[in-house]
């Protein structure tokens, strides 16, 4: 419940941004070149506060966050007294009326950038983009890629995060030629370009994964299933202790981590049988799971416990830059992420937005991939 909690208040923080700084492009926009505003609202639905300022315009905040909208003086949608008409939205000049429609989005770019600029400066850090098990006799296994590289550019396009990775193979789409991808080597850091042949790729119109339609995945680290940290109110709480390693639940082995939450995640609210190894010592035992929901509302099965296990500091890269430098920076990150709507835009289906929306919660941001190993 907590995680889903937590998604449904940062996606609606998130609109609440975007919404807000949306319509204050507007808004600014359409003060600034001489036409009035009516109203400034942020949300939908009866507002809950409301004021009016001395020129007249009403702002109000409204309970549903699911949008926002600025009111302009506009005799196609009301009468206009006649002392007001050249401040009408439909008396401007086709310039002002284009510069306050296109202030909404570039107020969201310019938003993104100083965030992404600020961030810089404060330092990202995020994973390493490595490459973990490669498919046999796939289009990245024809090409000589092997686990544990690096990935260090595609099509000669610098490939720091896995987020640019995702960015600069979905740009491929539609290739039917050669992409270039340049890795580095784990143990002796030498650099191979490697050729990858497209002429049979085609990304999957309902799961359009981009990873997997190549034949890889993202470097995961072997984790062992033993139990760190119990959450107080869930039923493993009573059964198990910290230091026991899952030897199976079920019939199943469990060999590592990724085992153990693959079962559990397909049971929620579901009493297992699991099989522990309890300091030396073979224990049986039953333990009902929870449940939570992820941010589709789906119902997954939830242990309340985390892994006894610390993150290589080799899978991790700090991006931290002077003010200058982080400029160009963050301009190269709104830069992906318009690429990421365009894409996104292409993907329209349902299935292709979770995948690719999921892909990138999960790779983007170190803390979220950490977080997805407590069950």
């Amino acid at each position: 419940m907590l995680a889903f909690t937590i998604s449904v208040l940062g996606i609606l923080l998130t609109i609440f941004l975007v919404v807000s700084i949306h319509e204050f492009g507007h808004f600014i926009f359409a003060r600034f070149l001489g036409v009035k505003v009516l109203r400034f609202s942020i949300g939908f639905g009866k507002p809950f506060y409301q004021w009016r300022d001395r020129k007249g315009t009403e702002y109000a905040f409204a309970p549903i966050l699911l949008g926002g909208y600025v009111k302009l003086l506009d005799e196609n949608e009301n009468p206009v007294p006649e002392n007001e008409l050249p401040m009408a939205y439909n008396r401007q000049p086709i310039y002002k009326r284009f510069l306050i429609a296109f202030a909404g989005p570039l107020f969201n770019l310019l938003f993104a950038f100083i965030l992404y600029w600020l961030l810089f400066i404060i330092g990202i850090t995020t994973f390493v983009p490595q490459v973990g098990t490669i498919t046999p006799h796939s289009i990245a296994s024809d090409a000589g890629m092997q686990p544990r590289q690096e990935i260090i550019s595609i099509d000669h396009t610098s490939t720091p995060t896995w987020m640019s990775v995702i960015i600069n193979i979905l740009t491929q789409a539609g290739n039917k030629g050669i992409m270039p991808i340049e890795v580095k080597q784990p143990d002796t850091h030498e650099i191979k370009l490697l050729n990858l042949n497209l002429t049979n790729w085609h990304l999957d119109d309902l799961k359009p994964d981009p990873f997997t339609s190549l034949g890889f995945v993202p470097y995961d680290p072997l984790i062992p299933a033993i139990i760190k940290d119990i959450q107080p109110d869930s039923d493993a709480f009573t059964k198990l202790t910290k230091g026991d390693k899952i030897l199976s639940v079920g019939k199943q082995p469990i060999h590592d981590w990724s085992d153990l939450v693959t079962i559990i995640t397909a049971h929620p609210g579901e009493t297992l049988a699991f099989t522990i190894n309890h300091h030396g010592k073979i224990v049986h035992t039953q333990i009902t799971t929870g449940y939570q929901r992820d941010m589709f509302l789906k119902k997954y099965g939830f242990l309340g416990v985390t892994p006894e296990f610390t993150w290589p500091e080799s899978l991790f890269r700090k991006q931290q830059y002077g003010p200058l430098d982080s400029v160009i920076h963050a301009y190269r990150q709104v830069s992906e992420l318009t690429q990421l709507i365009r894409m996104l835009i292409m993907l329209i289906s349902c299935e292709g937005l979770r995948i690719i929306i999921k892909t990138w919660a999960c790779l983007s941001d170190s803390s979220r991939l950490i977080w997805q190993h407590a069950i």
